[in-house]
């Protein structure tokens, strides 16, 4: 029982820390186009960050699985890979977003940041998980390339 109530706890704080982190990288009032790209450009931010201490390899690997766990409550995800490079991590995404709501594709985001976390507190502890994800996240939306709308 105290094992479980624990681990709610655990829950509710990567959660929370999931929704802060969400919050830093979109642009208030962003067009859904405009939230996926700042998304996956956060996610390869990190992506980059935890290469650092897992190697990009194992990075790109625990986004991926982090995806795969989701996708069974996240339909909209079939198709959706993750690579490295290029400042951005999700192929696929910019073509699935434009059918979801906002809130669809906000909820999903978050879930999957909550997924990533656990997976790397699985080997290295969730206060360790937790401080890695919010050192390797990036404080802002990202800014828009010349020629790019926001």
């Amino acid at each position: 029982m105290l094992g479980s109530t624990v681990m709610n706890v655990g829950k509710k704080i990567e959660r929370q820390n999931a929704r802060s982190l969400l919050a830093q990288a979109i642009a208030p009032d962003a067009a859904p186009l405009d939230v996926a790209r700042s998304v996956d450009v956060a996610f390869a931010h990190l992506l980059v960050s935890l290469g650092r201490w897992v190697g990009d390899e194992s990075a790109r690997v625990l986004l991926a699985r982090a995806v795969d766990e989701t996708r069974p409550q996240r339909a909209w995800l079939a198709g959706i890979r993750v690579t490295l490079g290029e400042g951005r991590c999700f192929v696929g995404l910019d073509e699935r977003v434009e059918a979801l709501a906002p809130t669809e594709l906000a909820e999903t985001m978050e879930e999957l940041l909550v997924v990533l976390i656990e997976l790397l507190a699985k080997f290295i502890g969730n206060d360790l998980a937790l401080r890695i994800v919010i050192r390797g996240w990036p404080s802002g939306p990202p800014a828009a390339k010349e020629g790019e709308s926001r």
